[in-house]
């Protein structure tokens, strides 16, 4: 149930299925210029050798293999045929290949002779299933060729692809963008190229990419340098997997660095705009560079030295042994000031983190027994950043606009006290997402923890023994979130964490939110939450069931000035009258009745309860939903107002055997009812306005039709006032069985008509679901929170001289939805697609 933001749970309904379319030595790189003027002198020298035969340029070429080196046999205007030496190559050049069919638009195998390929257009190639196997331009076990100022863009393929063991070759001042399968791509024991001056962006697969299919020998003893890549996708800008003693100098990135294993590959004055610079392993070098998007190392003897870092930082990761041999010293910086690395030290005091001066940012890993106070840290990664450190006590610091406020990685026994941690994306984060890196037995308190984008305190993972007390944490979009472990972190105890006595007013999603996600016994959840003090943002919870029913939430916890209701195992009770919020955990034939629970996160939750009744409850401009009802059955929701809810007005997930009835659903953000996994509902009787129903089908989820054909939703349901007409299993439907209709949902329908109608001012106007064959014309389906139609599975549906204007989306097809008709509607000013 947890959800970040209305506009995040519309995207994901609409948009979602929609986004997935189209010879080196470190010491060398102080040599860089003279390295590059030298290539620049040699590829002249090579391009006044011999006039060309021709100045002409050929279009339309099918494609060039040459294999062998069998240049004699090739009789072409296009290919200068010469001896193959150095200093007489031969010549490819002025052509143009557009072909689609064709893997590789220029391919040379098994070449050792000297050649160049020069001032080409090659697009259109490769394979769209294959496209990381073929290139526009490609080597195959071939060296000593020269491939300059082509535009090898547009392709299904690598743009340059060097395969096997090609060595020695030179790629100099190409276009490699917008390619399928990435810009230039060096494959299984390719050594000693250069790859200088090229412009590659907007490629799918990654900018340049070492070993990215992942077989054969790494790439060694090659020079990346004076690149200039931006918007590569997936992989990013520059990734080398297992390769060694390569030289990546003085390229401008957007999409990052990424170096993941191999060994002494050098990293030096390149400029990094955007993704990180990546190291993973050991024994590389990051020199001179300037980084505006973090640096992120994980191994050991790694040298960082003289990097400057502006807005971003340095996270390191790894063992003992790793961190206390990196050698990353004062010289780096961040936004001009001192980056504080310690490693494996105890007894530090705050004259380590200001001798040269004011801290950039802080960094210690397996540090213990020291004191970091009265500091101010702005603008970085990680103001201060703990990894597998104990006993460390961090009080009155000022840290603002950082990514993390204070993160610890595997910590034990830290004191955050008495700081300001303002304005970041997250305050404090607890990181015990790694196995054995426990974050245990600290202690957070009196501390003012406001306006981050994100959460205030975010502990997650494997986490024990923590007391979060006494801290001020206002305006942030969750206040605190104690979420449990996942994957392996599932069997590991996340237990006896106490939050008490915080104050947490006006956050935007939850003040206090509670997820163990999967754990599993004989593991832990005994958690604690008590003595809190609420204002516009109350409890939430979400998870597993069973750990959740080992959480402890005392009726001392206050929302909006009123006491929280958390009922565990209780039966037969009415609940308390003057409350905040009230939370049902396995409760039986209860009542909750006659409540306000307004202005909170959710109003009313129930858990894998039975027999409850909720009615006459107020649960209205809340910022989740008014009633939320997980894993329940037999339960009855009837004259409540669940209205101006930012969500939803009720939701039910993984629910049978219900009964809606009588409630008051109006303006609220998306649906006033929505139902997931949910079956035999009755709903009759609810009076929406400026919303509707809405049903879960989206990311993984997908509806069943006997589930939803068990919903019985009766015409005394209204929206803006007109009848909800939902029929189900019918056929032959005329317009007369839809008159007036406010919203019309139909499952399993066929061979009907619907017109002249009006179904604005929903959620979703007309809804179709497992339908073949049905006209719909003439209907006003305008001004509705998230499409005008819905087809789900639905087939040979014809939709003509329809307005369906002014929603967020005008027409979703969903789930096989095929040989769909639309013929002269208004599609006009929808948020999104028409």
């Amino acid at each position: 149930m947890k959800v970040r933001y209305k506009s995040l749970i519309i995207l994901l309904i609409i948009i979602l299925p929609l986004l997935i379319i189209l010879n080196f030595s470190p010491k060398n790189s102080k040599n860089d210029d003279i390295i590059i003027d030298e290539l620049n002198e040699q590829i002249i020298n090579k391009k006044e050798l011999k006039k060309p035969k021709s100045s002409d340029y050929w279009d339309n070429i099918y494609r060039i293999h040459i294999k062998y080196d069998n240049w004699s046999a090739t009789d072409l205007p296009w290919i200068q045929n010469r001896t193959g030496t150095w200093d007489d190559p031969h010549v490819i050049e002025n052509i143009t290949i557009s072909s689609n069919g064709i893997r590789d638009g220029i391919l040379i195998e098994d070449s050792n002779q000297s050649f160049i390929i020069r001032n080409c257009t090659i697009l259109n190639c490769g394979d769209p299933a294959m496209p990381h196997s073929y290139g526009a331009i490609k080597l195959k076990r071939s060296s000593n060729g020269t491939i300059m100022d082509n535009n090898c863009s547009l392709n299904f393929a690598v743009g340059i692809f060097l395969d096997e063991n090609c060595k020695n070759n030179t790629i100099f001042k190409n276009n490699c963008s917008k390619n399928r399968g990435g810009g230039i791509s060096l494959e299984d024991g390719c050594h000693n190229n250069t790859i200088a001056n090229n412009i590659i962006f907007n490629n799918q697969a990654g900018g340049i990419l070492f070993n990215l299919i992942g077989a054969g020998e790494s790439c060694d003893f090659n020079n990346i340098t004076g690149n200039v890549l931006f918007s590569n996708s997936y992989m990013g800008d520059i990734v080398l997997y297992d390769g060694n003693y390569n030289n990546i100098t003085k390229n401008s990135v957007n999409g990052g660095i990424k170096i993941i294993g191999g060994k002494q590959n050098f990293i030096s004055e390149n400029t990094a705009y955007g993704g990180q610079v990546y190291v993973y392993g050991n024994n590389h070098s990051v020199v001179n560079n300037k980084i505006y998007s973090g640096l992120f190392s994980s191994g050991g003897n790694l040298t960082f030295l003289n990097n400057k870092m502006y807005g971003c930082g340095i996270e390191i990761s790894g063992s003992l042994e790793e961190c206390t041999s990196n050698n990353i010293d004062l010289s780096n910086s961040v936004n001009g000031l001192p980056l504080y690395y310690y490693a494996n030290e105890t007894d530090l005091e705050n004259i380590n983190f200001s001798y040269a001066g004011n801290p950039g940012q802080i960094v210690l890993a397996y540090c213990e027994d020291s004191v970091i106070e009265d500091l101010m840290i702005s603008n970085t990664s990680s103001a201060i950043l703990l990894v597998r450190c104990q006993n460390i006590f961090i009080k009155n610091c000022n840290l603002t606009k950082n990514e993390y406020g204070i993160f610890l990685r595997g910590c034990l026994y830290i004191d955050i006290t008495q700081n300001n941690i303002t304005n970041n994306y997250y305050g404090i984060f607890l990181d015990g997402t790694q196995y054995n890196y426990n974050v245990d037995h600290n202690h957070i308190y009196e501390n003012t923890i406001s306006n981050n984008s994100d959460i205030g305190i975010y502990i997650k993972g494997i986490a024990n023994y923590n007391r979060i007390e006494n801290n001020t944490i206002n305006h942030n979009s969750d206040g605190i979130i104690l979420y449990g472990g996942t994957g392996a972190m599932a069997f590991q105890d996340c237990t006896d964490n106490y939050i008490t006595n915080n104050t947490l007013r006006f956050n935007t999603n939850y003040g206090i939110y509670i997820n163990p996600i999967l754990s599993f016994d004989p593991y832990d959840f005994f958690n604690y939450v008590s003595k809190n003090n609420m204002i516009g943002a109350g409890i939430g919870i979400d998870g597993d069931i069973t750990r959740l029913s080992e959480l402890t939430i005392s009726t001392d916890n206050m929302v909006n000035g009123k006491p929280v209701y958390y009922y565990k195992d209780w039966n037969y009770f009415t609940s308390a009258t003057d409350c905040g919020q009230v939370i049902l955990m396995n409760c039986k034939h209860s009542k909750v009745k006659g409540l306000n629970t307004s202005y909170t996160s959710v109003g009313v939750l129930l858990f894998k309860c039975e027999n409850i009744t909720v009615s006459n409850v107020n649960a209205s401009y809340n910022i989740i939903c008014g009633i939320y009802s997980h894993d329940s059955t037999n339960i009855n929701i009837i004259n409540n107002n669940c209205s101006y809810n930012d969500l939803y007005g009720i939701q039910l997930y993984s629910e049978y055997d219900f009964n809606i009835s009588n409630n008051i659903l109006e303006y609220n953000g998306v649906y006033g009812m929505y139902f997931r996994e949910s079956k035999d509902i009755i709903v009759s009787g609810n009076k929406m306005k400026h919303c509707g129903i809405g049903v879960q089908k989206f990311l993984m989820f997908t509806l069943d039709l006997d589930e939803i054909s068990s919903y019985n939703i009766d015409t005394k349901n209204t929206v803006d006032g007109k009848p909800v007409y939902f029929y189900k299993n019918k056929e032959n439907l005329k317009p007369c069985n839809f008159t007036d209709a406010g919203l019309i949902f139909l499952v399993n329908c066929n061979d009907s008509l619907i017109s002249n109608v009006d179904t604005s001012y929903g959620s979703i106007g007309v809804m179709l679901y497992f339908c073949e064959n049905n006209t719909i014309s003439n209907i006003n389906s305008t001004h509705n929170l998230i499409f005008g139609f819905e087809l789900y599975y639905c087939f040979n549906i014809t939709i003509q001289e329809c307005n369906i204007s002014y929603n967020n989306m005008g027409i979703m097809l969903l789930e096989n939805s095929n040989n769909n008709t639309f013929f002269k509607n208004n599609f006009t000013h929808n948020s999104g697609y028409g």
